[in-house]
């Protein structure tokens, strides 16, 4: 019942919520988008091993279409309210 979700630094049962949700939007079970809050770069390894995932064919390269990176709060919440 959520337009939106954000992931915010965590463990990994926040790896396994994160994960869940791109799939159902990839899905098309949630219509949804989803962000990640990268602070001071925490989550840079997983948005390369995604990339990478693309990059040999391993997943689409869809994934920027429905989950942003932001850096900040503030851009969270700019991006929450469009």
């Amino acid at each position: 019942m959520s337009d939106a979700f954000v992931t915010l630094p965590g463990g990994l049962g926040t790896f396994e919520e994160f994960f869940s949700v791109m799939s159902q939007i990839k899905a098309g079970e949630l219509k949804a988008t989803c962000a990640l809050l990268d602070v001071d770069g925490y989550f840079k390894p997983l948005v390369e091993m995604l990339d990478l995932s693309c990059e040999t064919g391993l997943n689409s390269c869809d994934w920027p279409a429905f989950c942003d990176v932001f850096t900040t709060p503030d851009d969270i919440i700019d991006w929450l309210e469009k």
